[in-house]
């Protein structure tokens, strides 16, 4: 019974996700916590006017399906009630689907199945209305996925395109998908979503975001002109400062003008003046063009209407930025200013006779020998100095007041926006315990470090970047250097993994590694290398390379450094030097891709140079993947095996590889007299070679014969665990199962190019994936 159960169940999950439901979306793997930092953006949102209705069902629906997919199933069923009310006379599939996967979970099958048939009668009625309701399932497909981060971004483009392209059921959710998609393409002209990606066409993003934004300007909907409008102007703002590299022939086409982004921001604004989305995106431009007053307006204006994690985080920033640097009691840079401000006092009163000093703007004092005179300049120069000193401490004074109390406003608005974000965001932690460092609250500063990065960071390397480096920094006013430098190096990790270089943690980091290798020990010189070219810096890095080879000829670890380094800029011809010096230290082993990847790297590099090195290092790196000598029966590299039909092919190939890669062959055509018996014979061969290749074709693999010795050389592969087998496919046709897990490869790919070397063959030949060692 149990079991009969668990099938229907099982049966009812597979139809719920065949159904147009946020179950249908296939989700990246994602942790609890960024689930978790979506449901708290949610359950903090409000709905701020009446024409947002649907954005409440379509929030809640999210809500209740994060809830379900984390299986804190009691949690969503208020919020599967509440829709299912709301949507009572005009039913909502997704909701629909909400309800039908917590009874699925509640392994309660028969109401589960009455939800699914309810879902069916809405997709049997009359076909405009069925497809409506599925257009409208798919338009929240892509609101669901839109609010899940940067990996589902670009899912949601494709969902609103799709719901576009089905055409909305009214003019206002045509506006509103043109709005998501608008909202999901501005996402990924965020430098940390697109860089490293080759399709990346910033144009094209920036385009297509321009048309979805005039149909939301355009509108008679008052609610989104306004948020239309301010993202128009991020989409500028971000086009503008993408790099030229990401352009085709690295020139970009020119942006907008800043005044005229400006407007944008300005013009949203005066649109819709209580909206609390865009008194926060006009804030944090203002901030982001240094007009740090008008920001902290806009940002306290947007908290009046509608508190937020985002509002009081960028205020938090907006009141760092007023804090003068260097004012915190105790720093090391207003001890430097004091200091330069008493020996330009000392200087006042240690001034020679003859001297002419300038007192005032219009007055000077020449001291002569009279006594009189040199008693009254010496009176009036000690009562100028002390002045000077008691206004110069004032003015300390007031700076230092002045930066403490920018700080603890911004203290108190991070503290904020932590509380509203309930912990989840990185940067808000980060802020945090970067004011609490400047406020000398160290081991404060260290728990909101802990805890910022053991918030999810897969797909935010920037954001773990930044807090790796003030972590660092951190530890090193605390005296913790090796700490210190642990953060900065996962500081300069997380930005290597998007391309970028964190050039503070990194300069650091530098920093403290050469004064530290100083006495030049190639394991100190070796780990600066290795930071160079963590960051690409590769012939920096080489030169440090070269630096320990000096100091000691037969490090391993130096040796691999060369290696690797001289790879990463298809230098092969020198990686290949010094692999050989690898290679000739005992009890050191290389990777077998290793020597592949340099070895045929440099075959394609000295082919033009010299042909017959070319050959050496084919046969070379043969020997080296199936090294004879455990193997006394093996005579031939490679035996060539096709049927009649096929011949032509098969000798071609193994001219190939006598004359190209320097390997001895035996061909069934060529090496096997016809009054031998070809069966013993061909057995024979495949037994005594380490690759055998088979030239097959449609019709050669309807004969018995091929099949036969197909059978034979796979038992035979697989029982001495040695050599491999490669098919070549003369018609691109099926292959038979019993070779399909063996390399293949079309004959037209066999082909050397004119004046080149094809390597293609000969990787099929050597694949360590499927070569049975």
């Amino acid at each position: 019974m149990a079991e009969d159960l668990r099938g229907q169940d099982d049966a009812l999950w597979r139809k719920l996700k065949d159904l147009p439901t946020l179950f249908q979306l296939d989700i990246p793997r994602m942790t609890e916590t960024s689930f978790s930092k979506v449901i708290t953006k949610l359950r903090s949102e409000k709905r701020q006017v009446p024409e947002e209705f649907d954005e409440d069902v379509r929030s809640e629906n999210l809500l209740a399906f994060l809830l379900l997919y984390i299986d804190r199933i009691e949690e969503a069923k208020p919020h599967i009630d509440s829709v299912l009310r709301k949507t009572k006379d005009d039913p909502n599939l997704v909701a629909l689907g909400n309800i039908c996967a917590y009874y699925l979970k509640q392994y309660n099958v028969s109401e589960a199945k009455n939800y699914l048939q309810r879902i069916d009668m809405v997709m049997e009625e009359n076909d405009q209305v069925a497809e409506d309701k599925k257009t409208i399932a798919i338009g929240e497909q892509g609101y669901c996925l839109s609010r899940l981060g940067p990996k589902c971004h670009l899912m949601a483009v494709d969902k609103f395109r799709e719901a576009l392209g089905r055409g909305p059921p009214d003019d206002q959710l045509k506006i509103k998908w043109n709005y998501g998609l608008a909202l999901c393409l501005t996402r990924y002209l965020d430098r940390h979503n697109f860089t490293g990606d080759p399709e990346f066409k910033p144009t094209e993003v920036y385009e297509e975001a321009q048309r979805c934004l005039a149909q939301v300007t355009g509108s008679d909907i008052q609610a989104l002109c306004g948020k239309g409008l301010v993202t128009l102007g991020e989409v500028h703002s971000k086009y503008v400062i993408i790099d030229p590299k990401y352009f085709e022939g690295n020139k970009k086409p020119e942006g907008l003008q800043k005044w005229e982004i400006d407007n944008c921001f300005e013009t949203g604004l005066s649109v819709a003046p209580k909206d609390h989305y865009v008194l926060e995106r006009v804030g944090r431009h203002h901030r982001f063009s240094k007009r740090i007053d008008k920001a902290i307006e806009c940002l306290e204006k947007a908290n009046e209407v509608r508190p937020s994690a985002f509002a009081w985080h960028h205020l938090g920033l907006a009141y760092r930025s007023k804090a003068p640097s260097g004012g915190r009691q105790g720093s090391p840079g207003w001890r430097g200013r004091s200091d330069q401000s008493r020996s330009k006092g000392d200087q006042y009163s240690g001034a020679s006779p003859g001297a002419e000093l300038e007192l005032t703007g219009a007055q000077s004092v020449e001291i002569g020998s009279c006594s009189d005179d040199v008693d009254r300049v010496q009176s009036d120069l000690g009562r100028m100095t002390l002045e000077y000193r008691d206004q110069t401490e004032i003015k300390i004074v007031s700076h230092a007041h002045a930066h403490n109390t920018f700080l603890e406003k911004a203290k108190h608005c991070f503290e904020k926006a932590y509380e509203l974000s309930e912990g989840t965001g990185m940067l808000i932690s980060v802020d945090l315990a970067e004011i609490l460092m400047q406020m000398g609250k160290h081991e404060e500063a260290l728990q909101y470090f802990r805890k910022s990065i053991n918030k999810d960071t897969a797909s935010r390397f920037l954001e773990a970047a930044k807090c790796y480096q003030k972590w660092g920094e951190c530890f090193l006013q605390m005296g913790q250097e090796e700490n210190g430098k642990n953060m900065l190096r996962k500081a300069v990790e997380n930005a290597a993994k998007v391309n970028v270089e964190k050039k503070g943690a990194f300069a650091t980091l530098v920093s403290l590694m050469q004064r530290d290798s100083q006495d030049l020990q190639a394991d100190h010189v070796n780990e600066l290398a290795k930071l160079y070219e963590l960051v690409k810096r590769y012939r920096e890095a080489l030169n440090f390379r070269k630096t320990a080879l000096k100091l000691d000829a037969n490090d391993p670890t130096t040796l691999r450094g060369l290696v690797d380094n001289l790879r990463a800029q298809g230098d092969y011809t020198q990686a290949r030097m010094y692999l050989s010096m690898l290679r000739g230290l005992t009890d050191v082993e290389v990777p077998m891709e290793v020597v592949i990847e340099v070895n045929l790297g440099a075959v394609e590099l000295q082919t033009q140079q010299d042909p017959h090195i070319a050959s050496d290092i084919f046969l070379e790196t043969f020997d080296f993947v199936f090294p004879a000598e455990p193997h006394p029966d093996i005579r031939y590299n490679v035996f060539v095996y096709s049927d009649e039909e096929d011949r032509e092919s098969a000798e071609s190939l193994t001219i190939l590889c006598e004359e190209q890669y320097d390997l001895t062959c035996r061909c069934v055509h060529r090496d096997i007299p016809c009054t031998e018996s070809v069966v013993e014979m061909v057995a024979d061969l495949i037994n005594k070679s380490t690759c055998i290749i088979f030239v097959v074709s449609k019709a050669s693999l309807q004969k018995r014969m091929t099949k036969h010795m197909i059978g034979l050389t796979v038992q035979l592969v697989n029982t001495r665990n040695f050599g491999n087998l490669v098919t070549v496919n003369v018609e691109d046709c099926d292959l038979p199962q019993t070779i399909s897990v063996y390399p293949s490869i079309k004959m037209q790919d066999c082909f050397i190019p004119p004046g080149g070397v094809n390597t293609t063959l000969f990787r099929k030949m050597i694949s360590t994936e499927t070569c049975l060692l």
